[in-house]
């Protein structure tokens, strides 16, 4: 298949700015590409750190995040963006990442502010799936 060829399908995330924060190369890089495929602008980032950083030079439409970080981790990402205003990517919708998984732990990562939860290992159909919901091109 050429590339002209590529099935509409693959591009469903065109002009989706999204930030990816993944302390786990492998991880990080799998999930990088996976967006990029269906045409997601990526920014891939290993920390809390970084990923503060990134939102002071760019406007993300929709944020990944690893829960289980050295040092900082996801729910101190997610309290740091949420202090934000609007216009600083304090409303950005954010996705959970994480090995955990029961009720409890879904219910926590909302109350923090995630608006959903992804399950490790990652299913990039389930992956696509919350982003199209997330940036409001899906049910």
């Amino acid at each position: 298949m050429s590339k002209d060829e590529t099935p509409a399908l693959a591009r469903v995330l065109d002009g989706l700015y999204v930030l990816v924060v993944e302390d786990h190369e492998d991880s990080r890089t799998l999930l990088a590409t996976v967006l990029a495929m269906n045409g997601a602008q990526v920014i891939a980032v290993a920390s809390v750190v970084e990923a503060l950083d990134a939102f002071e030079r760019t406007t993300f439409d929709i944020v990944i995040s690893d829960i289980n970080m050295p040092d900082l981790d996801g729910f101190d990402l997610i309290e740091r963006l949420r202090v934000r205003s609007p216009d600083e990517g304090g409303a950005v919708p954010a996705i959970a990442v994480t090995a955990l998984d029961g009720d409890d732990d879904r219910r926590r990562l909302l109350a923090a502010g995630f608006q959903y939860h992804l399950a490790k290992p990652v299913e990039a159909v389930r992956l696509l799936e919350l982003l199209l919901r997330a940036s409001g091109r899906s049910g």
